[in-house]
């Protein structure tokens, strides 16, 4: 099987580390449940100077690769590549930007993968992957836009549950899951059926 997977709120925990130099920055208390959408001048009430201001910073204070893996990713991704499924990251982080900084820290944290895509001038993940001659069977994100659209594709999407996500409505290629370990499951049962 070609699974797909995000980076960012998928193999990469950056939400928390995006919130707490937000904090810093501009002086809130933000918690993960006030996060209710995925952008944070939408959520937070910040303009776009103070976003650039964080995204530099971010940048400048090597915030890319402080970022901590989700908890049991490297498990899983080791389990997917022993059972022989190609493992497709695909993510819409700025390739001109945190290219270098992005596969260093995929190889300081020994994450196993076929191919990694940045999303660049395509809209869609599917899209992306295609043109690559990737057709995913799984898809797992977070960003509820790209998983529905994946859907609408006949993607099956597994959609880690977030605040960020949880206005999006039911679809039924999108099953939300709480953890990698509910992924692990879903894909293994496929598996064995086929």
């Amino acid at each position: 099987m070609i699974v797909g997977i995000d980076i960012d709120g998928v193999i990469a925990d950056s939400e928390p580390a995006y919130r707490r130099m937000i904090n810093r920055l501009f002086n809130l208390r933000l918690k993960q449940k006030d996060i209710t959408s995925y952008k944070y001048e939408e959520c937070a009430g910040l303009t776009d100077d103070q976003m650039r201001l964080f995204w530099k910073t971010f940048y400048h204070e090597g915030g890319w690769l402080k970022i901590k893996p989700i908890k049991g990713v490297k498990k899983f991704l080791d389990k997917l590549k022993r059972e022989k499924h190609r493992i497709v990251i695909v993510t819409s982080r700025p390739r001109k930007h945190i290219k270098k900084e992005t596969l260093q820290w995929l190889k300081e944290h020994k994450m196993p993968y076929s191919e990694l895509i940045f999303l660049e001038n395509h809209k869609s993940k599917h899209q992306a992957a295609l043109l690559r001659g990737h057709r995913f069977d799984y898809f797992i994100e977070d960003y509820y836009k790209y998983a529905l659209d994946l859907a609408k594709r006949k993607v099956k999407v597994l959609l880690m549950d977030y605040p960020w996500n949880r206005w999006g409505k039911p679809h039924p290629n999108i099953k939300r899951i709480k953890s990698l370990k509910e992924a692990e499951a879903i894909i293994s049962k496929e598996r064995t059926i086929k």
